[in-house]
C-alpha cells in the first residue's frame, strides 16, 4: 500500500505530472538536461522531480559515463501500469508544447550520437 500511496505523491505535484506524461508519450530515455530544459526547471530541480519519480517506482534510472538516462519502469507491477494507463488519457492539450521541446531535443541529441 505504502508504494501505491508514494506513486501518486509523487503525480501529484504537476512538474513530475508534466515529466511522467511526457515519457508515456514519447517512449524514449531522456536526461536531466532534456527534462530541465523541457520543464523551464533548474537542473537541481530537473534532478529533483526525476529522483522523486525513481523512488515511487514510476521510472527507472541507467547510467551511461556521466549522463543518467530515465524511463518508464515498465516492471513496476500492475498499479504502476494502471498509472500510466491513466496518465496516458489526459488530453494533451496542456502538454503540446512539453512534447514539441523533447522531439526537438532528442532529434539533437540522436543527431549528435550519429555524428560523433
Amino acid at each position: 500500500m505504502e508504494s501505491c500511496i508514494d506513486a501518486l505523491k509523487a503525480l501529484a505535484e504537476p512538474s513530475r505530472l508534466r515529466v511522467f506524461w511526457l515519457l508515456a508519450h514519447i517512449d524514449e530515455r531522456i536526461c536531466v538536461a532534456e527534462a530541465m530544459e523541457v520543464l523551464g526547471v533548474s537542473h537541481y530541480n530537473a534532478s529533483r522531480h526525476l529522483s522523486i519519480l525513481k523512488q515511487a517506482k514510476l521510472v527507472k534510472a541507467q547510467k551511461e559515463g556521466k549522463w543518467v538516462f530515465y524511463t518508464l519502469n515498465r516492471e513496476g507491477g500492475i498499479f504502476i501500469e494502471h498509472m500510466l494507463t491513466a496518465i496516458r488519457d489526459i488530453p494533451p492539450d496542456g502538454f503540446v508544447q512539453d512534447i514539441q521541446r523533447c522531439r526537438k531535443l532528442l532529434s539533437l541529441r540522436l543527431a549528435g550520437c550519429s555524428s560523433g
